[in-house]
């Protein structure tokens, strides 16, 4: 297993804790590798992942921001209408689960060239409603990390 694997598997079991007992809430966050044939634009890559995508945008990013992003939305508690695991999100476990994927992302990150910002027309692999973010990451590792939450 790899680190891109190894960061999916915990990505997976903390979003499966936000999801469960939550209100009109689902929470995704996944790393997809990029090949490393795929070249060109952001677009070129961004189809080389998700087929048939359609890019809205793109900025220039760092990995502060991508970092800030991902664990803003695995910490967002919501509202009475709509929210993630009261009981997880804010806990001990909660703080734990952030500090691994923190950890687990870190060695990701060392050697990074490029961070990009994009944001999908369509073809979005989840439904964004409150929150979304999507990066291509480019050095050692090459890879798109998207997530959002949907109701």
């Amino acid at each position: 297993m790899n680190e891109i694997d190894f960061l999916n598997k915990a990505l997976s079991k903390m979003t499966e804790k936000l999801n469960t007992y939550s209100l009109n809430y689902v929470a995704d966050v996944v790393i997809y590798p990029v090949s490393e044939s795929a070249a060109g634009s952001v677009g070129d890559i961004v189809k080389s992942v998700f087929g048939s995508a359609v890019l809205g945008g793109t900025s220039e990013s760092n990995t502060h921001e991508l970092r800030e992003e991902l664990l803003s939305g695995l910490s967002y508690a919501g509202d009475s209408g709509a929210h993630a695991n009261r009981k997880y999100v804010g806990s001990s476990e909660h703080e734990q689960d952030l500090e691994n994927i923190r950890n687990k992302l870190k060695p990701m990150l060392a050697n990074c060239l490029s961070v990009t910002s994009f944001w999908l027309k369509e073809g979005h692999p989840f439904y964004p409603v409150f929150w979304d973010f999507a990066f291509l990451v480019e050095g050692a590792n090459k890879f798109i990390i998207i997530g959002s939450s949907s109701d």
